[in-house]
């Protein structure tokens, strides 16, 4: 669909194909994971107009090479686009991992300007730039679970002790942890 973010070393729709056939029969369920809006150099390499921007100590913005710009329309709805075509994929597996993990420094978020500023203006005033992340994370499971998927997200951005989220994340999503 996008052949301008494959990176030079990738599977083909048919390789992949064969691994999911390949999988049946030998009884493993395979389950999908494309990760956002962290994890996305190879895409934002091609449309560096999507990354988000991180205020640092001297007040000047620099873009995060792999954090995708969650307030963008246009970057939201390409993202999602991907996320279909895998859907249409593995559509034999139950689960849809739609990552979430490593997207930005959590204990630093109130550090993208961006972020703040958008849930400032969609949610509530007292909303900080980690409502926006769990809206667009709610948006994603909204759309995995829509496609037939369980939808599955990493923990490290999630009930945090030191954040007070206005948005709730959603409650048809499993959570798998990691630790370093």
């Amino acid at each position: 669909m996008a052949p301008e973010i494959v990176s030079e070393e990738h599977l083909t729709k048919d390789e992949i194909r064969e691994i999911i056939l390949y999988a049946q029969h030998a009884g493993i369920e395979i389950i999908p994971d494309f990760d956002s809006p962290g994890h996305l150099k190879q895409i934002l390499r091609t449309h560096p107009e999507w990354q988000l921007q991180k205020k640092l100590a001297d007040g000047t913005l620099e873009k995060d090479p792999a954090a995708l710009n969650i307030c963008d329309p246009a970057a939201v709805a390409f993202i999602l686009s991907i996320y279909q075509e895998y859907a249409e994929l593995f559509t034999d597996s139950t689960y849809f991992h739609i990552g979430g993990d490593e997207f930005v420094d959590f204990d630093q978020i109130e550090a993208y300007p961006e972020l703040r500023a958008y849930a400032k203006a969609t949610y509530s005033e007292a909303a900080e730039g980690i409502d926006t992340f769990v809206a667009y994370v709610n948006q994603l499971i909204e759309k995995v679970s829509e496609w037939g998927f369980v939808p599955r997200i990493w923990n490290d951005g999630f009930f945090r002790l030191n954040r007070g989220e206005q948005v709730p994340l959603a409650k048809n999503v499993e959570i798998t942890y990691w630790t370093k």
